[in-house]
């Protein structure tokens, strides 16, 4: 659920300030890989994550590079991203552990139990046995949606991505990096994280299992029906200014 939820909210950043960030999946999809591949290798848990956070963070920046600064085509470039990503991880998970679709196990950061917290009824199972990273998504969430909606911040930078023209004229600086809310953002991630997980618990019952793979991809759509009607994206969403 983490990796879902962080997905989305980062997209929804980018599409704020008017950028397409199309290729956020693989981003993810190559940190991940190459985290992985360092706590292979080093034996060492927190060096993967350190990696998978350099690694993240330089193809973002190389994202940036070839759609602000060079003005690609933005759904071209995140393409181009899933393409390289989806490709170059299979063919290492190939050279390096000789196996397809999974690597061998290694060292991960182990599950947090807060005290008092996880023994409250139902919702007490958010806080048992938990990974750390559910608890820095809910933070990361938090601070972001203080940012954006409790100081002025959050009035220049949602400009960028409605009137850019209106922005730059007032003197700012557009350098473009949105449903379209934090929460609303989390709480896809959930949703569709759940629908991921429930695969796994209804393989007992009598299911084509091509239903069931299906599941996530026919649950977010049905709910986009009722609640995506009243969305509005940034009008100058893929729009770039000189």
């Amino acid at each position: 659920m983490p990796w879902e939820g962080s997905g989305r909210f980062c997209g929804t950043i980018a599409e704020w300030g008017g950028v397409i960030l199309l290729g956020v999946e693989d981003m993810m999809l190559l940190g991940a890989f190459l985290g992985v591949a360092d706590s292979f290798f080093t034996g060492s848990a927190f060096a993967g994550v350190l990696v998978s956070i350099l690694a993240g963070g330089v193809v973002g920046w190389l994202y940036a590079l070839f759609c602000i600064k060079w003005k690609a085509h933005q759904s071209v470039v995140g393409v181009g991203v899933n393409l390289f990503a989806s490709g170059i991880t299979a063919v290492l998970l190939k050279a390096i552990w000789h196996t397809e679709g999974m690597s061998d196990p290694v060292n991960a950061i182990s599950g947090i139990t807060v005290p008092i917290l996880s023994d409250i009824p139902i919702i007490g199972a958010l806080f048992k046995n938990q990974s750390p990273y559910l608890y820095v998504m809910f933070a990361i969430v938090a601070a972001v949606w203080i940012l954006f909606y409790k100081t002025k911040f959050e009035l220049h930078y949602r400009a960028i991505g409605n009137q850019p023209h209106a922005v730059q004229t007032a003197g700012l600086t557009v350098n473009i990096f949105g449903g379209w809310q934090p929460l609303g953002s989390l709480g896809a991630g959930m949703v569709f994280a759940v629908a991921q997980a429930a695969r796994f618990y209804l393989t007992d019952f009598v299911i084509p299992s091509q239903l069931v793979q299906m599941m996530p991809y026919i649950i977010i759509p049905l709910i986009l029906l009722f609640v995506g009607k009243k969305a509005k994206g940034p009008e100058a969403l893929g729009k770039l200014v000189d």
